[in-house]
């Protein structure tokens, strides 16, 4: 388990359930081409831990503060990978006909959010994710599919992470136990695939 140990004030000792909304940040490459293969892009794991931290670090400074100040550390104790699939923003309802297969759909990451809902130990969160859109500019994505409608389609894995929020008095032993204060769960993108369907 992955632990964190952190000094912060807080004020009510009891057990928080989230069921809010994560909104994860995903900020591709300028030419995603140059790290796509086989229509999959991978975020890099420098950007999806710091983006995990982020999250985490706005959450332990919203708790409630107090006058004495108690040790707190964030334990994690599950971290998964689901998987979603959307229609990507931008397109005619009937979709698009290419004449060949040389031909594709130009997509750029941003807007066009969606909810989201995956289960954690305690509940639900609802994460906001993007399916992007389609345009004259943008990555280029190719079709296999010709004189057929088609759409593009985006899958976002996005990489849950449940922790444990946890505190004991400031100055305890070592030894000392640490107690349930919250938990709460981070999410982000860590890969994205594309795929061109019939509609």
């Amino acid at each position: 388990m992955k632990k964190m140990k952190i000094r912060i004030c807080i004020s009510v000792l009891t057990v928080i359930v989230i069921l809010g909304s994560i909104f994860p940040s995903t900020v591709l490459a300028r030419d995603v081409n140059d790290v796509m293969r086989d229509n999959t892009y991978h975020i890099p794991p420098s950007q999806v831990e710091a983006e995990h931290q982020r999250q985490l670090d706005e959450f332990m400074r919203s708790l409630p503060q107090q006058r004495m100040e108690p040790e707190m550390r964030s334990v994690l104790v599950r971290q998964r990978v689901e998987a979603r699939t959307f229609v990507a923003g931008g397109q005619p309802a009937g979709g698009t006909t290419f004449p060949n297969t040389n031909s594709g759909f130009n997509w750029a990451d941003g807007g066009n959010n969606v909810s989201a809902s995956f289960t954690v130990g305690w509940g639900a969160i609802s994460v906001s994710l993007s399916t992007g859109r389609t345009g004259v500019m943008g990555n280029f994505i190719a079709t296999n599919i010709a004189n057929t409608p088609v759409r593009l389609h985006v899958t976002r894995h996005v990489e849950i992470r449940e922790w444990h929020i946890e505190t004991r008095p400031f100055g305890s032993a070592p030894n000392a136990p640490w107690r349930l204060h919250s938990r709460f769960a981070t999410a982000t993108t860590v890969r994205l695939s594309f795929d061109v369907r019939r509609v």
